[in-house]
This record gives structure tokens, C-alpha cells and sequence, in this order.
């Protein structure tokens, strides 16, 4: 699995939590203009197994790395802070520093995947 892929299987994860119900949101005007048009156009759910596991490997990065990455993935996938200033604002640190926090925690999950992935084939 490649970092992309793990990024938007992150996205798709944060819209799950957000929502509750696997059905994707998004905020702002677009977001609005596709909610009414049932949610994002062109993408499927996601399954709450799949998105449990997502769930747990987040939750895992808080013990296997720190609670800073933990932190930096869910201001940047639940809660959708827009620019990596706004995260570490939000976070207490600087924009660099949360673009680290973020993608070490995102590079943490990719591997965790693959290894899983690896595991079951």
C-alpha cells in the first residue's frame, strides 16, 4: 500500500467518524452542494469493519509513536483543519512540526497496513 492510499483510506476513515454512519460529509459550500447530492460523488461508503480497523490503528499510534501524532491525525482527518498552520496552531506547535506529526503518524499507518495486508496473504 502506498502513502496515497493510505491517506485516503484516512479520509474516508475521518468522514466515517464524523458521520457516523459511513455515509461521507463534507463542510463548507461544496460540501453542502454534495451532501444534497448524497454525499461525495462517486465514492462508496466506508465498510464499518474496515473503518474499525482504521480506528484501532489510530488509536495505536498514540502508544507506538506519541499522542502528538495521534493528535495531528485525527485534527487533520476528523476535525478538518484546513492548512497545516491550523493544525498546529490547534496543536500548540508550528506548521512544520504538524506536517511532521501528521505524516510520520500517516507512514506509521501505511506500514501497519501492508504489514496486515502481507499478514493475510
Amino acid at each position: 500500500m502506498s502513502t496515497v492510499d493510505t491517506d485516503l483510506q484516512l479520509e474516508r476513515w475521518g468522514r466515517w467518524v464524523r458521520t457516523s454512519s459511513g455515509i461521507p460529509k463534507c463542510n463548507g459550500i461544496m460540501g453542502r452542494i454534495a451532501d444534497m447530492a448524497g454525499g461525495v460523488v462517486g465514492e462508496e461508503p466506508m465498510q464499518d469493519d474496515e473503518a474499525m480497523l482504521i480506528d484501532r490503528l489510530v488509536g495505536m499510534v498514540g502508544n507506538r509513536k506519541s499522542q502528538m501524532h495521534k493528535r495531528a491525525l485525527i485534527g487533520w482527518y476528523i476535525h478538518e483543519y484546513e492548512t497545516l498552520r491550523a493544525l498546529g496552531k490547534a496543536m500548540g506547535v508550528s506548521k512544520d512540526k504538524a506536517g511532521q506529526l501528521k505524516n510520520e503518524a500517516v507512514a506509521w499507518i501505511d506500514g501497519a497496513l501492508s504489514g496486515q495486508a502481507a499478514m493475510s496473504a
